[in-house]
């Protein structure tokens, strides 16, 4: 418009009672016009008003982002400061429990450094807080009355804070060190998600806003910034808590009514208005709008000024994300809508029902899921490379993604004119499920060197999976909630193989560790539902739910031939308990941070667990003591096993190599070296003299237990992650199983 609007024109304007063509004229001029947004000021104090006048003065879109250089592990995120001309604060140089690293980045709120804890040689986070935002004594008292409300929660899905201090009136926040990466540099790097990943994140992150929720918390600043993707598959909230107490004590109020909490492009409406009526239902819409943002590779709305966007969020329907994609589920559109809906009483209540409607979206199917495989190189180990398949893309691609796309077609086609010959004797399943989430379709591979046979498993892509002793069972676990037990027999008439086959339901969340008893009648899970069950086999009947853990379950087995299991969490724990009625029977404490597997010996003397603090750790489980803390990786452990005589533990890692400790004599120690990527799986021959070890690339190494000789490589036709391996009961060939759910058999030299 070429003139400024009138006192009654901005009255009417700011209580939406302009027609729209000339509400939109003066929304631009108030935009760019200081004078007017003055004067706006004059106008009754009405929320809105208080929006407006507010808004006017906020920062850019890019500023407001006081969070996105914080994050750990953030490598292509540079910091907005170096850490030449920040430095450690001389208050922390010297702090007898922590000693810093490096610095991680910097933003509104503070500064975070790595560090590690001097005791407990454990990684951590700190937030250093900006002096400016404690240097009044309410604003200290503020701090410390959201910090003890953070430490309140205890989810798999949220970023642990373990301590806070202050060292002179320097104030900072010890919390989880996060290897990882924030949705929005995620997004900004590979592009639009694909559904079913897109959905799983959102849904993880709704499982931490429920259990926030459940004790009075909200975030009020949700968005992808503050949402991490780890290597290990799993989402992480960010600021709980301290977005809020920072955007108030940058304000010169504590409790102004109006002051504008969150991200324009995320925020509610009602949010905007008046931040202290604000409920868990606006971090519900901030939640949806992170999923536009997933599918899209957009926020709702894109253009305009930060004060266009809060109005935005106000007045305009959001556009479809049909609308920047061909392939979104009308189902899946209509639960964006009610997330994003204006009013709060249209939305979902509570997270929890977000997290419901979204589990069969996040489950999909193999040709709308597309794994993510995150490796974390040895000599980076501060920068996770996180890899994707090729994925549905928005109408706009880039052109890399275009010729990522060709590359991949043209392989398809060589692939398919080289196996032209040896196709007829490569074992095709009854049902015609294709293998999107990788570059090359299994079925038209041909059988690889020292490759026996396959057989289609029940879960595509596999998730998680365990053999049977005998090595003629498995248990997968898919993108569901369900557990298949399968059979691993020759071919049936129909030709799959399926021979025994049953599903086990229960879990609540997705099963993340798989074990048989040693007589193979009874079954254990452990999921993100962070609980354990026992199955019955033979019946595929509950028995037992064991629900003594408080995070998500990685490693469970049975203790040999007793009644007893053992269990290890993401909170480091790990918990002996009789498996006949769910008792708790004792807490091994060690490990100072995530479990990932857990093996008991046969004897049910010993047990083996591993864990992201790099250790391997022996307990006896007839004294309930530590045994042995083996150390020498270098990266986390993932996996490990245990001789039946309990004289060697064989584990892997991170670091891409096999260690072989002697338990008897800790001198012979052997490091086994060969493979190119971290070592996800490992199996002990029935003779005790062979070891297979097999990895992220689809590699599968044969080696000598006694003299650590390397025996044979096998190579998966598709690199892929191993889930799982053993040996067969034949002692002449062994069976493996990727994440694209195909079991191939292979034979021994």
């Amino acid at each position: 418009m070429d003139r400024h609007p009138n006192l009654d024109e901005l009255t009417e304007f700011d209580h939406g009672q302009l027609p729209p063509a000339r509400h939109d004229a003066v929304e631009q001029h108030v935009a760019v016009c200081a004078d007017c947004c003055q004067r706006l000021e004059s106008i009754d104090d009405d929320p809105l008003i208080t929006l407006l006048r507010t808004s006017a003065g906020l920062v850019p879109h890019e500023a407001l982002h006081d969070t996105q250089d914080l994050l750990p592990g953030t490598p292509d995120t540079p910091p907005k400061e170096s850490a030449s001309r920040i430095g450690v604060p001389p208050e922390l140089a010297n702090h007898p429990r922590y000693r810093v690293l490096g610095m991680l980045g910097s933003g509104g709120m503070g500064i975070v450094f790595k560090a590690e804890h001097r005791l407990m040689e454990r990684t951590v986070a700190l937030k250093i807080i900006h002096k400016s935002l404690t240097e009044r004594t309410e604003a200290v008292e503020r701090f410390r009355q959201e910090v003890k409300l953070a430490a309140r929660l205890s989810h798999p899905n949220i970023v642990a804070a373990y301590d806070a201090e202050h060292v002179g009136d320097l104030h900072f926040l010890v919390m989880e060190y996060i290897d990882g990466t924030d949705l929005d540099q995620l997004v900004r790097t590979k592009g639009p998600l694909p559904i079913a990943l897109a959905c799983e994140i959102v849904h993880q992150a709704a499982l931490g806003l429920q259990h926030a929720h459940e004790r009075g918390m909200v975030h009020r600043d949700l968005k992808p910034h503050n949402l991490l993707w780890t290597p290990a598959e799993q989402i992480k909230i960010l600021d709980f808590g301290l977005a809020r107490f920072c955007s108030e004590y940058n304000c010169n109020s504590l409790t102004a009514p109006g002051v504008v909490l969150g991200t324009p492009d995320y925020i509610a409406p009602e949010q905007a208005l008046d931040a202290r009526k604000a409920d868990i239902r606006a971090d519900i819409y901030s939640l949806g709008c992170t999923l536009f943002f997933l599918l899209t590779g957009r926020p709702p709305f894109l253009e305009g000024s930060a004060l266009q966007k809060l109005m935005a969020h106000q007045q305009r329907t959001p556009p479809s994300p049909a609308n920047f994609r061909s392939d979104m589920p009308a189902e899946l559109i209509r639960i964006i809508e009610r997330l994003m809906a204006k009013h709060p009483e249209q939305r979902y209540r509570t997270p929890a029902e977000v997290a419901e409607q979204l589990a069969p979206f996040a489950a999909g199917s193999t040709k709308s899921f597309v794994a993510i495989q995150a490796d974390v190189h040895p000599n980076d180990a501060d920068s996770p490379t996180i890899s994707f398949a090729p994925m549905t893309c928005a109408k706009k691609a880039i052109p890399r993604r275009w010729l990522l796309a060709l590359v991949a077609i043209a392989a398809v086609v060589v692939a398919t004119l080289l196996c032209g010959f040896f196709f007829s004797q490569s074992p095709r399943p009854k049902e015609k499920a294709a293998n999107e989430g990788l570059s090359v379709p299994a079925e038209t591979v041909p059988l690889a060197d020292g490759e026996i046979r396959r057989l289609v498993g029940p879960a595509r892509p596999c998730f998680r999976a365990a053999f049977a002793p005998d090595g003629r069972h498995a248990l997968v676990a898919g993108l569901d909630f369900n557990v298949s037990f399968y059979g691993l027999g020759e071919k049936n008439k129909e030709g799959d193989g399926n021979t025994d086959t049953g599903e086990l339901r229960g879990h609540t969340a997705r099963p993340m560790s798989l074990a048989f008893s040693i007589d193979g009648r009874r079954a254990l899970s452990g999921g993100m539902d962070a609980s354990v069950r026992i199955w019955d086999l033979e019946t595929k009947r509950l028995l037992h739910t064991f629900a003594q853990h408080t995070s998500w379950v990685r490693g469970v087995d049975f203790v040999g031939e007793t009644n007893l299991a053992i269990s290890g969490d993401n909170h480091g724990r790990v918990l002996l308990w009789s498996a006949r009625d769910g008792q708790l029977i004792h807490k091994f404490r060690g490990h100072e941070a995530v479990v990932y597997s857990i093996m008991a010996s046969r004897s049910g003397r010993l047990a083996v667990s591993t864990s992201d603090d790099r250790t391997v750790r022996v307990w006896d489980l007839r004294l309930l003591s530590e045994a042995h803390c083996l150390r020498g990786h270098e990266d986390k452990t993932i996996c490990a096993i245990l001789s039946p005589d309990d004289r060697f533990v064989v584990s892997g890692s991170s670091d891409q190599t096999v260690h072989v400790w002697d338990l008897t004599n800790k001198r012979n120690h052997r490091i086994l070296r060969g493979h190119a990527a971290s070592i996800n799986a490992l199996a002990l021959s029935a003779d005790h003299h062979r070891i297979l070890s097999a990895d992220h690339a689809g590699a599968i190494r044969l080696w000598d237990l006694e003299t650590g000789k390397e025996m044979r490589v096998y190579q998966s036709p598709v690199r892929q992650v191993i889930r799982a391996i053993a040996f067969c009961s034949d002692d002449r060939s062994f069976v493996s199983v990727g994440e694209d759910g195909i079991f191939r058999f292979w034979r021994l030299p």
